[in-house]
């Protein structure tokens, strides 16, 4: 694993990156379906992709796949410095260490910080230096530190208990058919609803999210949008594997890497954690946002994790970025990107919608994304 970037000083291109604090952790989980990205890029051993950092959660799964190169692009240099101490931990650690220092099983806060004192001389210079200023986020879970995370957090916390019990939300998941799912879903109380709508107002949103990721978010589009989805999702999405729903309406409650290894991230499971070992040299980490990369580097791609960035620019932003990237993949590349508020397409005829974009987001086990697309360059 190298690194680029990590401290020189930059004039972003990015609309989001110039008003954004980014010196907080915003994502200590990646909350976007690996298994929806995964069917979209159609990975190969020969493909070079680039990727929005985030948690590093994703990058990780889709090194699984082998690809011959991943570039981890994040203009946040705390996501990046996150995934490099996973890099990290995962080229040092044995499995069980490696979620004890993460926090994704029970554990001291001391045993947590001796784990990262093993690994820390593996770090750069300035990784090390954020992490030896930031150990209390150690000490306190590194997958639960996320200013995302920890807005999330508050609905199983405080918004829920209010209003349903646990024996209620565990019928969900204790599920084995969708017409299980459906009846258990269908006691969920109709306060839910109201609950809901004001957990994820553009007002409370702002505890997750910075005020400029909601700049172009209209209230209207935001009041009915979560609620439907999640009822979408609770009905006809099989629940037996969706950990991602189970962490939002539960916490940890129900959640062990080591006693449900498939109920977690693939790189939380054992063996998969084991293959990362010879792989993780293939990650270069670039801090700075996707257009100073594209703007500076002459390298090429062929797969495109995107996330959400789009919804964060003006269309005429967007328009920009999606020429760019069709300037730099290769014929036949593909690019992966979620739309949760802010509907944005690209405009550029060299990137065609892939005909199974629909059905990809019709099984995305998320709750919250309006859509998911896949361009494939012409």
């Amino acid at each position: 694993m190298t690194s680029e970037g990590r401290a020189e000083a930059r004039v972003e291109r990015s609309e989001v990156a110039r008003s954004l604090d980014l010196s907080v952790i915003r994502y200590s989980r990646v909350w976007e379906d690996h298994r929806v990205l995964s069917k979209a890029l159609q990975i190969k051993p020969d493909d070079d992709i680039i990727s929005i950092t985030s948690s590093g959660d994703n990058i990780l799964s889709l090194l699984l796949e082998e690809p011959k190169s991943i570039v981890a692009i994040d203009m946040s240099p705390a996501q990046n410095s996150l995934l490099e101490l996973k890099i990290a931990a995962i080229t040092k650690l044995n499995h069980k260490e490696f979620l004890c220092l993460l926090g994704e099983i029970p554990g001291q806060p001391n045993e947590r910080v001796a784990l990262y004192e093993d690994i820390r001389t593996l770090l750069s210079t300035p990784t090390r230096d954020y992490w030896d200023s930031n150990v209390d986020l150690i000490e306190q879970q590194l997958c639960v530190c996320g200013r995302l995370d920890k807005y999330f957090w508050s609905f199983h916390s405080t918004f829920l208990p209010k209003i349903m019990s646990d024996a209620v939300i565990d019928a969900l998941f204790d599920a084995s058919t969708l017409e299980e799912q459906q009846a258990a879903f269908s006691k969920f109380p109709a306060e839910l609803q109201q609950t809901l709508k004001e957990f994820s107002s553009t007002k409370s949103q702002t505890s997750g999210r910075s005020s400029s990721q909601l700049k172009y978010v209209k209230e209207d589009e935001v009041v009915d949008h979560f609620w439907s989805r999640l009822n979408y999702v609770c009905k006809s999405v099989p629940i037996k594997d969706n950990y991602y729903l189970s962490l939002f309406l539960r916490g940890h409650r129900g959640y062990n890497p080591l006693e449900k290894p498939d109920f977690c991230p693939p790189y939380l499971r054992e063996k998969e954690f084991y293959k990362l070992k010879g792989l993780v040299d293939r990650i270069v980490m670039h801090t700075g946002s996707v257009e100073t990369y594209l703007s500076e580097s002459n390298a090429t791609f062929t797969k495109a994790n995107l996330s959400d960035i789009f919804e964060y620019t003006s269309p005429e932003a967007a328009n920009e970025l999606f020429s760019m990237l069709a300037d730099r993949c290769r014929s036949g590349g593909r690019l992966a990107y979620w739309n949760m508020l802010v509907p944005r397409t690209p405009s550029d005829h060299r990137l065609q919608m892939a005909p199974e974009s629909k059905d990809l987001h019709a099984q995305d086990r998320l709750f919250y994304y309006r859509s998911f697309y896949c361009n494939v360059l012409t």
